[in-house]
């Protein structure tokens, strides 16, 4: 089975999409890239294009306001692991949803009579790259392949050929630049005859599509737990949600320091009447504060980590005084290791821990003390 793979962001509208069943399309008016799929920008920022348009559907500027209620609809056909989920809009803390190849482009032929629905989007330097002739006019780029690079005359050939002007157009919506190429993107677009509704603020249209289309979906450690949590409450139990494991960066180094307090003071105050002697055997004292600093370095699955641990301990009963607590600075002794794990690393079956050395830093300096007769008055 030959899948497909979409993102989307982690909110309401999601669910609302899984519940009702339909594909959220949107207008290009919604893109944040101004030059993707922007038919009146490419015309504004290239006056042999305005031109051309002029001369076909007489006004550019209405050619291109009518075009863009068209519907667009990107999906990826690569699963991206979850640390390249970044490279995506609605990626970072968002799910993937995995669609049937064959029952999505099904279901637009059946329903829209739109058969290879599916576009795929090249990344280019410039999406629209023109040149100068001296015969027919302005060139422009059409594809590139093993056998070289070809052009098409704006003017000589796409304009007089209606197929290619719709060929041209549909470039414009599926070039985009180069920096985005790891999306690996393939697109299906609606055409604006599709859709009645011209509200200039209208942002897309939800387009019905079978659940039965979905395969999965995919989870994220960034996923907000609150969202996979609703999501578990509507979707079926033949559609498996999946957790994307994120791999440990091979290579990266990071310091760090972690800090808090630890244990419990109890005091217990006892008087005997018989004796008027007062006892504090059941207190309760122990722990204290404690800071780990700490540097670590990795690569390849091999990580290298020098720590140590500083802070201060409640010692009870101070020199078997059952009436004192001290009060302790101590420091660990500084260790260096070296882990490495059998996940990330091919060369070995098991992960093992290897201590390199270890400095003698050990201490324990009394600073102060606390009566605890004082204490509990």
């Amino acid at each position: 089975m030959s899948t497909l793979f979409r993102f989307r962001p982690a909110n309401e509208l999601t669910i609302d999409e899984l519940q009702t069943g339909y594909i959220w399309f949107s207008r290009p008016t919604e893109y944040n890239d101004k030059e993707d799929s922007n038919i009146i920008a490419f015309a504004e920022a290239n006056e042999n294009v305005k031109d051309s348009l002029n001369r076909v559907f007489s006004d550019y500027l209405e050619f291109g306001t009518n075009i863009s209620y068209c519907g667009i609809c990107c999906f990826t056909d690569t699963l991206p692991k979850q640390e390249d989920w970044g490279n995506f809009p609605k990626g970072p803390k968002g799910i993937i949803i995995e669609y049937d190849r064959e029952k999505v482009e099904q279901h637009f032929i059946e329903n829209y009579s739109l058969g290879d629905c599916f576009k795929r989007v090249e990344y280019l330097p410039n999406q629209l790259i023109i040149k100068s002739s001296s015969s027919d006019g302005f060139d422009v780029l059409w594809e590139i392949d093993d056998n070289g690079t070809l052009f098409r005359s704006l003017r000589g050939e796409i304009e007089r050929d209606q197929k290619l002007m719709d060929e041209f157009l549909q470039r414009l919506f599926t070039r985009i630049n180069k920096k985005h190429k790891k999306q690996n993107e393939l697109r299906i677009i609606l055409g604006s005859r599709n859709f009645t509704d011209r509200t200039p603020d209208i942002k897309g249209y939800k387009i019905p599509i079978p659940l039965s289309a979905i395969v999965s979906i995919y989870v994220s450690s960034d996923t907000p737990e609150s969202f996979i949590t609703e999501l578990k409450k509507i979707i079926p139990a033949e559609i498996a949600i999946k957790e994307m494991i994120r791999k440990p960066n091979p290579s990266c180094a990071n310091f760090g320091v972690s800090a808090g307090l630890k244990g419990n003071i109890e005091v217990i105050k006892e008087k005997q009447i018989e004796t008027n002697k007062t006892s504090y055997n059941k207190s309760k004292i122990s722990g204290g504060g404690y800071v780990t600093p700490f540097i670590s370095a990795s690569i390849v699955g091999v990580q290298g980590k020098v720590d140590m641990e500083t802070g201060i301990q409640f010692e009870y009963p101070d020199k078997s005084n059952l009436t004192q607590v001290g009060i302790i600075f101590y420091t660990s002794d500084i260790t260096g290791k070296v882990e490495i794990s059998k996940d990330v690393s091919v060369f070995v079956t098991e992960s093992f821990t290897y201590e390199l050395f270890r400095l003698d830093t050990h201490k324990r300096i009394p600073v102060f003390t606390i009566d605890l007769n004082t204490l509990a008055k």
